[in-house]
């Protein structure tokens, strides 16, 4: 009958989708893992940087600080 027809007709159109679907799914795959490489290059990166960051965050001993006494006189 005429559903059949239409059921032929559908079978391009589910195949096309997968197709669609399938290509999505490896660019997606390919998204991710750059991603990750992006990922790792920062923490790279970062783990460079900190150091710096200590030497920036370095405090002085007690003894070399202005006491309060020191800033009065």
């Amino acid at each position: 009958g005429p559903s059949s027809s239409q059921d032929s007709s559908l079978y391009p159109l589910i195949e096309k989708m997968f197709l669609i679907l399938n290509t999505l799914n490896s660019s997606m795959t390919q998204l991710h893992s750059k991603v990750d490489l992006l990922t790792l290059e920062v923490m790279r990166i970062k783990k460079q940087i900190q150091p710096v960051e200590a030497a920036t965050e370095f405090q002085p001993p007690p003894e070399y600080l202005l006491t309060s006494e020191d800033c009065a006189s």
